[in-house]
């Protein structure tokens, strides 16, 4: 178990047609499901802009407590991102985007002197997710 963060392809951006027989698209978070097994064996790669391994339970556990030590105040990341470790089918919608980017620019500058390899990864997968999640125009979703 762990954390992984998606953002799936806007529907304009598939390679076959979302309305197609066998295919349902989540309107809030882009989520794709295949019922047609062929759609699935050719499209499944297709439907997701990106994805981020952000770890595993302990690893999310010991992130979480390595930024409540350096900085307090990050709720979204805290809790919306963060959480418990293994949140699945949360998301954080567009609106929240420049928000979370604010945190992300606190915790970048709170750990700018002694930054451990793995917060550097988490902010840059961060603010590669917030991107796309900005450029798919669909928000970030966690699976």
């Amino acid at each position: 178990m762990g954390l992984d963060a998606y953002v799936y392809r806007n529907r304009t951006h598939l390679a076959f047609d979302p309305v197609s027989a066998g295919v349902s698209v989540d309107d809030t978070t882009g989520v794709v499901d295949f019922d047609d097994p062929d759609l699935y064996r050719r499209f499944a790669d297709h439907v997701v802009a990106i994805h981020y391994r952000l770890g595993n339970v302990a690893q999310i556990g010991q992130l979480h407590e390595e930024l409540h030590r350096c900085t307090a105040h990050l709720p979204i990341i805290k809790t919306r991102v963060l959480g418990d470790g293994t949140h699945c089918g949360d998301f954080i919608d567009l609106s929240l985007m420049e928000a979370l980017q604010q945190e992300l620019d606190v915790l970048s500058a709170a750990t700018e002197q002694s930054r451990l390899p793995h917060i550097e990864e988490f902010i840059l997968q961060m603010r590669e997710l917030i991107r796309m999640a900005k450029a798919e125009n669909n928000p970030i979703y966690f699976g």
